[in-house]
């Protein structure tokens, strides 16, 4: 009766190379879809920015006829230098948080592809506590 644990006769020598090349083989594997999570960063970053401008454009646009309507509706209380003055001013203070808020959405910690550094390191891991 065949042992079912028993093992092919095959070196140490041919195991060691075996070993090699599926390990070369996952670090080409792990570095294609690395590539491949990079692509879809850089789509998702060029998408976004595409709307972003679209939707700045227009905002704009908006965002001018009721800054002029707010300018013409506090000239009925203030003076109209000083009310447009308030106007540019609360204006000015509301771009300026909203572009630290974009800013800190593109930082470069934002857009790594944690995916597959991490699986590359668990694979580096798993490979040192192997080979002990």
């Amino acid at each position: 009766m065949p042992d079912s644990t028993a093992t092919t006769d095959r070196s140490i020598p041919e195991l060691l190379r075996d070993l090699t090349n599926q390990y070369s083989q996952l670090m080409r594997d792990e570095f294609a879809l690395m590539k491949a999570e990079m692509g879809q960063k850089v789509n998702q970053v060029s998408n976004g920015a595409v709307m972003l401008g679209v939707g700045a454009v227009l905002g704009l646009a908006a965002l001018i006829f009721l800054l002029l309507a707010v300018t013409l509706a506090l000239t009925n209380v203030v003076a109209p230098w000083l009310s447009a003055l308030i106007v540019g001013g609360a204006t000015l203070l509301v771009a300026l948080i909203v572009i630290n808020k974009g800013k800190s959405n593109l930082k470069t910690a934002n857009l790594q592809p944690k995916r597959s550094m991490a699986s590359v390191r668990e694979d580096a891991q798993f490979t040192k506590e192997h080979a002990k």
